[in-house]
């Protein structure tokens, strides 16, 4: 094996490993600044990656200067390319923390595959929604358009929302919403022009309601099953064939019809 060390004007340095072959086996660089990146090429195939490259940078940790991992590259055998980049909370107290990470998938092409992004409670000082606005994201993207194909989302508050889109047209075909105290909403949309056509909502106490949009995204017809077993039916009058607005009918468990309720 050879090496080779390259200082420049400066300050940086740049130091390679070769093989017996003369191949580049591992790398070496040293920015001005104090920050590390080395590389490490798979030449014997070992691996699933070709090359694999971990980046440290200089953070002010106080009156202290501190290495801290910022960056891992990995250029994959298939030729998909993942990196992680993680950012800090700086908390100004002589305490330096993960704040966020977030993986990058992208295909041979270079074309962005995925997004994960996770982000990290501060152990002191703010709160995490005065930081960021969600715990955690994954963003898929159709490789062809570019065009967002699903996104799935965690909130500061537990809420969990699913969205599954049309990469023809760029609107929301489904999305699924999982509430932090177990309920759950469904929706349905016209993937032609992203207007609502359904919903379904199902509450932790048994209880859901069913809700049936027209073509505009106006609230057409409704059916409410209450925790008790009582049933409301709701229609609206969005034709103006009527004298009312809404009619509704609230039946009991039974199936006997205890009110009617007309706007």
């Amino acid at each position: 094996m050879t090496s080779r060390r390259v200082t420049a004007p400066d300050g940086s340095t740049r130091e390679e490993i070769n093989d017996a072959q003369g191949q580049l086996d591992y790398l070496v660089e040293r920015s001005a600044d104090g920050g590390i990146r080395a590389t490490d090429y798979d030449l014997s195939g070992q691996h699933s990656w070709a090359s694999y490259a971990v980046e440290n940078a200089i953070i002010d940790i106080g009156t202290v200067d501190s290495p801290l991992l910022r960056r891992v590259d990995a250029a994959m055998d298939d030729g998909r390319s993942v990196r992680l980049d993680i950012e800090y909370f700086n908390l100004d107290l002589d305490v330096t923390a993960r704040g966020s990470e977030t993986y990058t998938v992208k295909d041979a092409q270079g074309r962005t595959l995925s997004v994960d992004q996770t982000n990290l409670t501060p152990p002191i000082g703010p709160p995490i929604e005065d930081v960021f606005d969600f715990r955690q994201q994954s963003i898929v993207y159709d490789p062809a358009s570019g065009r967002t194909d699903f996104v799935s989302t965690l909130g500061l508050d537990g809420t969990r929302e699913s969205i599954d889109y049309d990469v023809a047209t760029g609107q929301r075909d489904y999305v699924f919403i999982q509430q932090a105290n177990g309920g759950t909403v469904s929706e349905d949309y016209n993937a032609a022009n992203g207007v609502l056509d359904y919903r379904r909502t199902i509450g932790t106490d048994g209880s859901s309601l069913d809700q049936d949009y027209d073509s505009q995204g106006r609230l057409d017809y409704a059916v409410e099953r209450l925790a008790d077993g009582r049933m409301r039916v709701t229609d609206y009058d969005l034709l103006n064939q009527h004298d009312w607005t809404s009619y509704s009918i609230l039946y009991a468990a039974s199936g006997a019809i205890q009110t009617v309720t007309v706007l």
